[in-house]
């Protein structure tokens, strides 16, 4: 059972304590804690169990990180890397202020054994949850904790701790200590600044090494030198002092199993110590921490012998990692205890009170390549769950990333047994159940060691791993086992067919039926070796591979889990043995956790190239994500085999990449200082002529070349220099209007004038936009149309959205049409805008096939406007006859009454197929009390005229009886939930890339200069999947580039402008529409078109019969259209290219874009040449002044009525988005269209 839930007690305890008022005790109600992590998580849960409210700190990096989400309060502090956040002291200190919380908790690593921080907190009065500045100076400095040391008694080791530190010198002090020596950065901690030299010929490139890496960690690069203890043990006593000069000390650990001088594997207490030797390890601790006056939580290192003797290695001022094991042989919480000595209590036990019970074990997973060095790695967490037979300390969940800027930990599992042997198989039981994927991890690495015989009879030491290496990471990996086989064969099988529900019907089953036959499956077991599974009955499964005999296994219990990744749950029974398995389906392998953790590679399509083969073994490749500190070569140099020619920092830690054999450098790729990615080629080798190394022989025709099944569409390469002038130019120019769009958007969604809001409020009613958040899924989204609607087309009169909010969001997982009337803007009155927003509204959900909500709230027509709203075909009386013929063909209508239906109104939900009203703010009426009184005499209120009783028992009009608005809300969604799944939607299977270059580069791309040319494919790189593009017909015709992609999984067709469409775009653009249409393939525009080629030499060619081919194929197509202007919309290349007139099923403009018959420019130019040659025609003058005065006038309207703006506002696109939005807008337009089968294409004549 884990530790802090066994001590419910002490709450009561400190809450006593707390309130007792006669103390004058420094009173800690809320804490900062600066830290991240599952430190932070730690800190947290202990803070939270007494009452102290929590306040977390958190980087760029951890703005989503559990500690982050978790704390009561957060507070952002920089960037990612440590300095400009985790070690910025005056922020810290800051947010301890803003917050007004009384203490910081600096966990370990990062400031919490920085004296400066310390005072800085003292300072500013506030507690520093730690000893004081002078300790952790005094015992920070090793040279400085060594004298103090040798005055207390405390043991040490011989060695060179003085100021002189110049290379030469240490390298003499070393050679009188004698070799081999440890050298140990002077402010170190954590296994960073510490190097072993095995020899004079080592000490140069190891204290090079040393100091570098405690620069970077410490800001001090001052070292001591120490004779290295041959095969000694790490044990180290955790010591408690307070402020009242007691001190106690709670067993010791031992932490000898170590990699990189980190531990991974730590136990207390450590195994085969006499009692009086754990006595004597106490004492000499207690004495180290009483010669400081120690306050607070500590850790005594020691350097153990053979021979049983300890030597003092350093102090540790602060909490340590492994602290969880001395909770467990205690029973002691000793977060609390810091947070009561913090406060100025004394510690709650003496030493006679501290016993030691049984045996505990922490190991400490990490993501890190055991194989590769133990080296770190970093990305998603995609599938993440821990035992619960077991205490895990973690500061991530699944879906959470393992960054590069801190230390690669995921968890701590720690056990507590009555013995060592029961607390190693406990431990190896919990790790077994510690499920990771996506991410290299060392649980079987840690599992081996667990289970080393030499481990399990605790003959542990700090060259444990080194000495054992071939035990723990063999070179060849050892045979499957049986069971293991069995499982990692079923399971591929098994999760691959995730996602099918068989109860949609016989051909969604999953039991593998043919008729009168078994089918076999191929399933990779590694890189190099298949198996063949033949599945008979659904559940039999028989397994064959090479070295392996026959497997027969019976499968039961299969259920798959909802969650992502697709995750399945099995049992197996081969031979009698039952057990049960996991199958998890990641990114790029399938995870199978069960009697073993064993990765598959997921089945791809694949080729082998023997010239890249050969090319990656004459390269050095990052071999994780970080940081370039040192490069120590240079292009034409020679190196040889094993020289250091490349160092780089990632998780804090150096590493040192080598020459892979004698070699040339034929190329260097990286620079220091800079970001590179794992894999990323950071130099290039030649091979000396003459020399055949073997290195460089690779026997390419061994290797197998397949042909790949389906290729992948090529990725696009950009030629964007984001550093260019003319790219940071149009990124400015761009941001301009983007800026302003936000800011005209933001004024719309604000909504009419607050009196109005408040007066709606004060009714009781939800204000539109809350409606509607409240009717879709949380967390969903929302795609709005025509924000714009209705600017600046009144006058003075302000009609925000065209006083109505449409767009398509989820209700209870369906797409739905959702059109809400805004009652604060003129009561909900139509105005002409709102009636045909409302209409194109109802116009997409009959292309799409989507459901129609209407959150009714109106006073039926502007009066005003009445000869705008009223008579003609697409008028008001419009809304209805839709909601007739949709109705008619299946497209469900559902209207929620929440405010008044009047007049005309009224018919919206007495048409609709299901009603719902809400009491006493809903009304219906053909004539409100004042027309009735007018007409009849009849004194009447509205809520008896048509309120919801009336209509809800009474009439009929309405079937559902609403308290308010969310009830209502609730109920809309019941109905939606019951019309069920719509299986036309296209729900591909295809995996989803994001695109390889980033969005907001599309500004630096396009800007807002209109004249100025780019490429299309630069935009089309920026917006589609893993930016892969299948370009058709790209030599031909070039200035329209067409081709096919995927949107979030989907396929679609791509038309988009590179220039004006001449004869020969034309005609490729209309095949192109062609072969979408036939295929049933969506098609997406990106308009940027000045229109068709003019000119005698284009009419010879045919332009206009074959721009008719091209306006013929999108008029006729019947795939679904989704429009994009991206620059210039101009002249017939808008019909060409699907303009509004063209019935896309969505349009939507760019801020930069521009819309008219012709540029102004272009405009001004014929008129003024038409009025010149009538002055010529008359014999009058025309003048450079008088042609100019003719020209800005046009020039300006053209400007005004070409501006996004003015036709968003008049409904001549759904929407203006902003460039980086459009791969999210565009795959949520394509999804909805995706709704409803396309009907057969018919296309009319095409002049030939």
């Amino acid at each position: 059972m884990p530790l802090l839930h066994r001590l419910p007690r002490q709450c009561i305890i400190l809450a006593q304590i707390r309130f007792n008022h006669a103390t004058n005790l420094a009173r800690i109600n809320k804490v900062v804690i600066a830290n991240r992590g599952e430190i932070a998580m730690r800190v947290l849960r202990t803070a939270r169990r007494l009452g102290i409210e929590t306040v977390a700190v958190f980087s760029d990096a951890d703005a989503n990180s559990l500690h982050t989400r978790s704390a009561d309060q957060a507070y952002h502090i920089g960037q990612a890397s440590p300095l400009k956040s985790y070690l910025r002291m005056y922020a810290l200190v800051d947010v301890a202020k803003k917050s007004g919380a009384q203490a910081i908790h600096p966990g370990y690593g990062f400031l919490s054994e920085n004296p400066e921080f310390a005072e800085l907190c003292a300072a500013e009065g506030i507690i520093f949850i730690g000893p004081s500045a002078n300790a952790i100076r005094d015992m920070g400095m090793k040279n400085t904790a060594k004298k103090i040391m040798i005055e207390a008694g405390v043991p040490v080791i011989e060695g060179y701790n003085g100021d002189n530190q110049d290379p030469e010198y240490l390298f003499q002090k070393a050679k009188e200590i004698g070799f081999p020596v440890m050298m140990k950065a002077v402010r170190g901690g954590g296994g960073k600044g510490m190097r072993i030299a095995r020899s004079e010929k080592d000490f140069f490139e190891s204290l090079e090494s040393a100091k570098s890496e405690s620069s970077k960690a410490f800001g001090d690069d001052a070292m001591i030198i120490e004779k290295f203890v041959q095969r000694p043990r790490h044990v180290e006593v955790q010591v408690f002092g307070d402020q009242h000069d007691n001190y106690v000390y709670l067993w010791e650990r031992d932490c000898s199993i170590q990699r990189r001088h980190q531990k991974i594997i730590e136990e207390a207490p450590a195994p085969g110590l006499s009692m009086e030797t754990r006595h004597r390890l106490g004492k000499a601790a207690v004495d180290a921490a009483r010669a400081v006056k120690y306050v607070g939580a500590g850790t005594v290192e020691f350097i153990m012998d053979p021979r049983g003797d300890f030597y003092f290695m350093e102090m540790n001022t602060r909490l340590q990692v492994e602290h969880p094991i001395s909770e467990a042989i205690t029973g002691i919480d000793l977060v609390e205890w810091q947070l009561r000595t913090a406060q100025g209590e004394q510690l709650p036990k003496k030493q006679a009170d501290i016993t030691l019970n049984g045996h505990a074990l922490e190991a400490r997973v990490y993501a890190e390549d055991s194989k590769a060095g133990f080296m770190p790695t970093a990305g998603l967490l995609e599938q993440l769950s821990f035992p619960e037979n077991a205490r895990i300390d973690s500061g991530v969940e699944q879906g959470d990333f393992v960054t590069v800027h801190y230390d690669p930990m995921i968890a701590k599992v720690i056990v507590h047994g009555a013995d060592r042997n029961e607390a190693i198989s406990r431990l190896d039981a919990a790790l077994a159940n510690t499920h990771i994927g996506g991410l290299c991890n060392n649980v079987g690495f840690v599992r081996s060691c667990l289970n080393h015989p030499e481990f399990v009879a605790g003959n542990v030491y700090t060259d444990f791993i080194q000495d054992h290496e071939k035990d723990l990471l063999p070179d060849v990996a050892p045979q499957a086992s049986v069971e293991a086989l069995a499982e990692g064969v079923v399971g591929q099988v098994l999760v691959q067919s995730a996602g099918e529900s068989p109860e949609k019907g016989p051909f969604h089953g999953q039991d593998y039926f043919r008729l009168n036959y078994s089918p076999s499956k191929t399933v990779n077991l590694n890189d190099k070796s298949t198996a063949s599974v033949t599945i008979s009955q659904g559940n039999s499964y028989k397994t064959t591979a090479e070295n392996h005999p026959e497997i027969n296994a019976v499968v039961t219990n299969v259920k798959y889990t909802a969650e992502k990744p697709p995750t399945v749950q099995y049992s197996l029974e081969v031979d009698g043995k039952r057990w049960k398995a996991k199958a998890v389906q990641l990114t790029e392998t399938i995870m199978v956790f069960g009697s073993t953790h064993s990765e598959y590679p997921v089945p791809a399509e694949t080729t082998f190239d023997e010239e890249s083969v050969n090319d990656a073994n004459h390269e050095a490749r990052a071999p994780m994500p970080g940081v370039i500190e040192k490069v120590l070569i240079q292009a034409g140099g020679s190196v040889t085999a094993g020289q250091a020619i490349i160092v780089i920092i990632a998780m804090k830690m150096e590493h040192v990449i080598r020459a892979p054999f004698d070699c040339i450098v034929e190329a260097v790729n990286c620079e220091a200082g800079k970001n590179v990615s794992k894999n990323t080629v950071l130099a290039k080798f030649a091979v000396p002529e003459g020399n055949s190394s073997s290195r460089s022989q690779h026997n390419a025709a061994a290797l197998p070349k397949k042909e790949s099944a389906g290729q992948k569409w090529p990725v696009l390469k950009s030629n964007v220099d984001v550093d260019s002038p003319g790219f940071k130019a149009n990124a400015k120019d761009m941001q301009v209007v983007v800026d302003d769009l936000k800011k005209v958007v933001t004024s719309v969604v604000n909504g009419a004038e607050p009196v109005a809001r408040k007066r709606h409020l004060e009714r009781g009613k939800l204000l539109a936009r809350d409606r509607v958040e409240a009717l879709i899924d949380p967390g969903t989204p929302f795609l709005e149309f025509s924000q714009l609607a209705g600017y600046e087309l009144y006058g003075d009169e302000h009609v925000p959205a065209g006083g109505i909010i449409t767009g398509i969001g989820m209700v209870s997982g369906r797409q739905c049409i959702i059109v809400a009337n805004d009652a604060t803007v003129k009561g909900g009155c139509y105005y002409p805008i709102t009636a045909k927003k409302h209409l194109r509204a109802q116009e997409i959900a009959g292309e799409n096939g989507l459901p129609c909500t209407y959150l009714v709230d109106s006073g039926g027509a502007n009066i005003p406007h009445q000869a705008e709203i009223f008579p003609d075909r697409d008028h008001f009386g419009r809304v209805f006859y839709n909601q007739a013929k949709l109705s008619s063909q299946g497209i469900p209508q559902i209207a929620v009454v929440m405010g008044s239906c009047t007049a005309g109104g009224a018919y919206i939900p007495a048409m609709a197929d299901q009603s719902i009203i809400v009491r006493k703010t809903g009304t219906i009426f053909l004539g409100g009390p004042p027309l009735v009184k007018a007409a009849t005499g009849e004194v009447v209120t509205a809520e008896e005229l048509g309120g919801a009783d009336l209509h809800c028992e009474n009439s009929g009009v309405t079937d559902y009886y609403a308290i308010n608005d969310y009830h209502a809300l609730f109920q809309a969604r019941n109905i939606i939930a019951s019309l069920g799944d719509n299986d036309n939607n296209d729900h591909t299977g295809y995996p989803i890339e994001d695109p390889i270059y980033p969005a907001d580069e599309l500004y630096g791309i396009v800007g807002t200069n209109l004249v100025k040319p780019y490429d299309v494919r630069e935009v089309i790189a920026r917006i589609f999947d893993g930016s892969r593009f299948d370009e058709f017909k790209k030599r031909y015709g070039d200035t329209l580039v067409t081709g096919f992609a995927r949107l979030y999984g989907r396929r679609v067709g791509i038309i988009g402008n590179n220039g004006v469409i001449f004869p020969e775009s034309a005609m490729k653009g209309a095949h192109f529409i062609e072969l979408c249409s036939q295929r049933n393939i969506p098609l997406i525009f990106l308009q940027n078109i000045t229109g068709f080629m003019i000119g005698r030499d284009a009419e010879i060619g045919g332009i206009a019969k074959h721009g008719a081919k091209l306006v013929t194929a999108v008029t006729c197509s019947n795939v679904p259209k989704v429009t994009l202007v991206i620059g210039g919309s101009y002249g017939a290349g808008n019909f060409g290219m699907c303009g509004r007139s063209y019935s896309p099923r969505f349009l939507y403009m760019w801020p930069n874009a521009r819309i008219s018959v012709m540029g102004g420019e272009q405009a001004a130019n014929v008129l003024a040449q038409v009025q010149r040659e009538r002055r010529e025609r008359e014999g009058m003058e025309w003048t450079e002044a008088e042609e100019q005065a003719l020209k800005q006038p046009i020039r300006d309207s053209f400007e005004r009525q070409g501006h996004p703006y003015y036709a968003s506002a008049r409904l001549w696109d759904d929407g203006i988005i902003d460039p980086v939005d459009t791969r999210r807008v565009l795959g949520l337009s394509i999804q909805a269209a995706l709704n409803k089968m396309p009907e057969e294409t018919k296309y009319g004549i095409f002049r030939m």
